[in-house]
């Protein structure tokens, strides 16, 4: 919601493959007055619901490592992103570089980082290394991982030239 109030002109879209997070999602935007601002749809990441070259920008957040087809979903939103747009795949990785979790202790403390730790023996995430090497098998040209707080983002942006044949 800080997005649309501080861009009130973009067109925002959301996606879940969750019918129920979209329904609460639809919910928490009634209750605070946003229910016609954002647009929310029901689909999976790698069969997303939209014409080529719809958006600017895309951002997925924490989702990456549920993927059940990353290389599909990737190419999937290199497809809906125009020329020149980003794709911003934001999650969080198995281990931390050693400099994002002392950061990490000392803004949140040592007991909330190691729950975060724990976290990651549930969940198959990826390491940074893993996020970096899906880059060249996807259609992206280019592409890197950076670390925003404790969250791994891979960063692509789709080439603003169409591919030779």
């Amino acid at each position: 919601m800080a997005l649309r109030r501080s861009l009130p002109e973009l067109e925002l879209v959301g996606v879940d493959i969750s019918p129920a997070m979209v329904a609460t999602a639809q919910e928490n935007m009634k209750r605070v007055e946003y229910d016609a601002a954002i647009d929310l749809s029901v689909a999976a990441a790698e069969a997303l619901p939209f014409p080529d070259e719809s958006f600017n920008a895309v951002v997925s957040t924490g989702s990456l490592h549920h993927w059940k087809h990353p290389l599909a979903a990737l190419n999937e939103v290199h497809r809906v992103l125009k020329a020149g747009g980003y794709a911003l795949v934001y999650d969080l990785v198995r281990k931390l570089p050693p400099s994002v979790a002392e950061a990490a202790r000392r803004e949140f403390g040592s007991l909330r980082t190691r729950m975060l730790w724990l976290h990651s023996f549930e969940e198959p995430f990826y390491s940074p290394q893993d996020m970096e090497a899906l880059i060249p098998t996807t259609f992206f040209q280019r592409g890197q991982t950076q670390f925003v707080g404790v969250l791994c983002c891979l960063v692509l942006q789709k080439s603003t030239t169409a591919p030779l044949s």
